[in-house]
């Protein structure tokens, strides 16, 4: 299949919303219940559709196929392993500090 540029307008803003999907429902879950599995669930969600997809509509080899497949669900897993750890680990701030209270806190904290 030639990557050309009609592919790459179709590819990239696809491939862009999946990682935004991702993300978006990663942020939604709760985080008592770990990042994990719901990391696992939202990349197989996402695959298996797309890998059945490739598969009706690219004439590939077995070979070919398997190991887009394979890199396509690496790729997609590790992508969601780390949205999921960046939403676990990030800091909470209250929405209703300004700059000016966070600097003010920071003065305190130091001195």
């Amino acid at each position: 299949m030639p990557w050309t540029s009609d592919f790459l307008l179709i590819w990239v803003p696809l491939t862009l919303l999946i990682g935004v999907a991702i993300a978006a429902y990663l942020s939604s879950v709760s985080r008592q219940q770990g990042a994990l599995k719901p990391a696992v669930t939202a990349t197989l969600a996402l695959w298996v559709p797309s890998t059945v997809g490739m598969l009706g509509w690219a004439e590939l080899s077995v070979q070919v196929f398997v190991l887009d497949s394979v890199v396509n669900l690496l790729a997609a897993l590790l992508a969601s392993l780390a949205a999921a750890w960046s939403l676990v680990h990030q800091k909470a701030v209250p929405r209703s500090v300004s700059i000016l209270d966070a600097q003010q806190s920071r003065k305190e904290d130091n001195g």
